[in-house]
């Protein structure tokens, strides 16, 4: 059985111990782009694989040898002696992590896939400030987990980069979001904040952050915020639909 190996350093529980939340979020993150490279792979060589297959070949196992540690053996053993698959998905897997550290897309990342590499970066960005992770019979990457470049990897239009500004009247620390309230009384939530800490002692007052908007239903709308919430100053006050 093959394995990827990560090694996390700065880690962001009590004794530089890994939250069991923050393991929870890598193991669900590293399993979701396991499998869609695996889909990515048979639709590349057309083999029409079953959903059952794929999900027999991209199984993950865990184990935690050793402090900051995770390793994920790949296959469901007993399955198969030979992972037909297992060259393609590696040279993927490499490229991404290559893609990773560049702050790059490689061509030809489907979204699907990239959507899965969105997903670990954030939970990488919640369990440490440094990665190694290792893929077999290519080597190894380091990566600084805070300074990983979130966009190319997201689905949005330049024209969605909005600035909004209003009450803020929720930080939940676990989550890393926010809830704003503008002067029209739209809700608007903020995901994926830096520096939630911070963000939670302006609660009360008015703010703006600027990110990739998504309009919803009922005065609602969603804003993946790129860098940190911040006090607003009143000349910067901006209705919500309107493009920063």
């Amino acid at each position: 059985m093959r394995q990827y190996v990560l090694n996390l350093t700065g880690r962001a529980g009590p004794g530089g111990a890994l939250r069991a939340a923050d393991v929870a979020r890598l193991c669900t993150a590293v399993q979701t782009l396991v499998y869609r490279l695996y889909r990515h792979a048979t639709d590349e060589l057309d083999r029409g694989r079953q959903p059952q297959a794929v999900e027999q070949l991209s199984a993950l196992g865990v184990t935690m040898p050793a402090a900051g540690t995770v390793v994920f053996g790949v296959g469901e053993e007993g399955v198969l002696d030979l992972d037909p698959l297992a060259d393609q998905v590696d040279a993927h897997a490499w490229r991404l992590l290559q893609g990773l550290a560049a702050g790059e897309r490689p061509p030809g990342t489907p979204a699907t896939v990239a959507d899965a590499v969105a997903a670990l970066i954030r939970a990488l960005a919640r369990a440490a400030t440094e990665a190694t992770l290792s893929v077999p019979g290519h080597g190894d990457v380091r990566l600084a987990t805070g300074h990983l470049a979130r966009e190319p990897w997201e689905r949005r239009a330049p024209k969605d980069l909005r600035t909004v500004v209003g009450e803020l009247q929720m930080a939940d620390l676990r989550s890393d979001r926010c809830r704003v309230v503008d002067a029209a009384g739209h809700v608007i939530e903020l995901h994926d904040v830096r520096g939630i800490t911070e963000a939670a002692r302006l609660v009360g007052t008015q703010v703006q952050a600027t990110g990739w908007f998504t309009e919803q239903l009922h005065g609602r709308g969603r804003l993946d915020v790129i860098g940190t919430v911040t006090p607003a100053a009143e000349q910067d006050s901006l209705p919500w639909n309107d493009p920063a």
